[in-house]
């Protein structure tokens, strides 16, 4: 694996993977109830015939239930949720071991009706000990019950990630279920770009993946660029898309919808390797005005036309280059790749705001995650 594009509530799921898959840029798509619904509507597909046309051109399926959504403050868009029939009681009722293996049960049959890969269900965690964790590690322990050879999920809030001594006990336990794979799940309050991760969230993570890593591949939910330090800690992919939505996981893409609300606009902004960041257009086209060797050298040759389906492409191919450039390192060169690449970008970013007045400092794209990454290397005997 190296990219999986996150579903999206645009109709354009399909077409947009397959080509990408087509051009060796991804991997497949992971399906969502909240974004596709199991009937086919006037406006999207069915998830049966996304996931066929899918597979009909390479692609991998999955299905994350994202049943760890129904715990974030105010989600309501339930439009398309309700007819995957993942429940056979009240939607969210996990108070008992009969409704737990139930819900898990319906899961897995959807994914097995659809061809997707098998992946259990969570809850959403805050902390690392007391009663949430133990219900996501019995809904885990229910999924591998029902097919060994699953995925479990395991998602949580900064405050999960940060929980220091009771992660790691935590995820020592997980390592030892016998997983297939594991997708991490940060959760955050708004969909941003950059995400506003702390160090500490990052090392949290980079120690989960690094131990996850050990037993089974793992998946780092839309984590596009915020992801990477998981990937230098021994994750396999990301999850990204051309949508805020499919780049970060956070509450406010659950919220209920005004059903005469219109889509909100595209994400496009252009990609720039040698920064890790997206800047607007026109700063983009300031930079290529003002020093277009220095534009063409971060940004990978010239700026791209200005359009959704441009700027997804050019994003991926940076994103599919750095983890591809990772996945056969061992651990230790995989966080002296990406320190230098971090290191890298840290230089050229007070070039990159001389020349076209970039309104972002590099603080935001990159700073906390590289310390994070750098704290991470440390805890490793590596600096």
């Amino acid at each position: 694996m190296s990219i999986l594009v996150e579903d999206t509530s645009r109709n354009n799921l399909a077409s947009w993977v397959s080509t990408a898959v087509t051009n060796g840029l991804v991997d497949g798509a992971v399906l969502s109830p909240f974004a596709t619904p199991a009937e086919s509507t006037n406006f999207k597909s069915s998830g049966g015939t996304t996931a066929a046309s899918l597979a009909a051109d390479g692609g991998s399926v999955w299905f994350d239930a994202a049943t760890h959504a129904l715990a974030m403050p105010s989600v309501g868009d339930f439009r398309y949720y309700d007819g995957w029939n993942l429940w056979g009681g009240a939607r969210g009722d996990l108070l008992g071991g009969g409704q737990q293996r139930d819900h898990v049960l319906r899961v897995l049959s959807q994914q097995d009706s659809i061809g997707a890969v098998p992946l259990g269900p969570t809850t959403l965690l805050t902390s690392a000990s007391g009663a949430e964790p133990a219900l996501a590690y019995s809904l885990a322990e229910l999924t591998l019950e029902a097919r060994d050879d699953a995925w479990i999920t395991v998602a949580g809030t900064a405050t999960f990630w940060t929980s220091g001594h009771d992660l790691d006990a935590y995820v020592g336990a997980l390592a030892q279920t016998g997983a297939e794979g594991y997708v991490l799940v940060v959760a955050r309050p708004t969909a941003d770009m950059p995400v506003s991760a702390s160090q500490d969230e990052v090392f949290g993570v980079c120690r989960t993946t690094r131990s996850l890593s050990e037993h089974g591949a793992v998946h780092v939910s839309h984590g596009d660029f915020a992801g990477l330090p998981a990937v230098a800690a021994g994750a396999d992919s990301l999850g990204t898309g051309w949508d805020l939505r499919q780049r970060v996981c956070s509450f406010t893409s659950y919220e209920a919808r005004d059903p005469s609300a219109t889509f909100g606009s595209w994400f496009q902004r252009p990609t720039y390797g040698g920064l890790l960041a997206c800047i607007t257009r026109a700063a983009a086209e300031r930079l290529e005005n003002q020093d277009r060797p220095l534009s063409e050298r971060l940004h990978s040759g010239p700026l791209h036309p200005d359009g959704p389906k441009e700027a997804f492409t050019h994003h991926v191919e940076v994103l599919s280059n750095l983890v591809a450039q990772m996945a056969s390192l061992a651990y230790a060169d995989r966080f002296r790749f990406l320190d230098q690449v971090y290191g890298n970008a840290a230089a050229e970013w007070p070039n990159a705001v001389a020349a076209g007045n970039v309104e972002t400092t590099e603080t935001r794209w990159i700073g906390r995650l590289h310390a994070g990454l750098t704290a991470y290397g440390e805890s490793e005997g590596w600096i």
